[in-house]
């Protein structure tokens, strides 16, 4: 290679690197705004009304179908969720620790088993970020300090179905006890999870 072919090829990998580092920045700026608000949410929520609340988890979704939107469309990844397991039966086979986890998160012994629809529906309570490449260990790592918690205390008759478990943070599930998870904290705990299941590349900058 001669020392023009070079400097062609030095501009195109520094293009590259430029054009890459650009795409990020959309990303960095929405986690930096979406961590920032998620310090003062919790606390602000246990004392919204009920309009206020609905106001915050409609600027919630918001923040999250805009982040979900820059991530389908400016990253190879588009095509990614693409290839997730459709059915339980499928989740078993490509995820097999990842399925045991849906099927006993919550579940204590002697529970009947949880249906295929509801480890299904657990399986989509995980956030769509932490699903981009289809990869078992990035699942396995969003859930690795997380509970199945009930939204209405299993033990007062609360179901195992996947409508009343929220993925949470563990340390928070215990610290709740036998405690309805209130809606302001479902907000929380969803606007947590939006932000907990980033990619480790551009939670970083947080």
């Amino acid at each position: 290679m001669n020392f023009s072919e070079q400097s062609h090829e030095l501009v195109d990998t520094t293009e590259e690197k430029t054009t890459a580092e650009s795409a990020q920045q959309p990303f960095q700026d929405l986690i930096a705004f979406g961590t920032e608000n998620l310090k003062n949410f919790q606390e602000r929520a246990y004392n919204q009304s009920q309009q206020t609340l609905n106001a915050t988890a409609k600027a919630m979704a918001d923040w999250q179908e805009e982040l979900a939107g820059l991530g389908t469309s400016g990253m190879v990844v588009a095509n990614a969720l693409k290839d997730l397991p459709r059915t339980a039966q499928a989740l078993a086979e490509e995820m097999p620790k990842l399925a045991r986890r849906l099927q006993t998160a919550g579940t204590r012994l002697g529970d009947a088993p949880r249906t295929n629809a509801d480890v299904m529906g657990l399986f989509d309570k995980i956030p769509g970020p932490s699903k981009l490449g289809a990869s078992e260990w990035d699942l396995r790592v969003f859930l690795s300090d997380k509970h199945g918690s009930h939204i209405h205390p299993h033990s007062k008759g609360g179901s195992n179905e996947a409508k009343n478990i929220l993925w949470e943070v563990g340390t928070d599930n215990i610290r709740r006890g036998a405690r309805n998870i209130s809606g302001s904290e479902q907000l929380y705990i969803r606007f947590y999870n939006a932000i907990d299941s980033n990619p480790k590349e551009f939670s970083d900058c947080c």
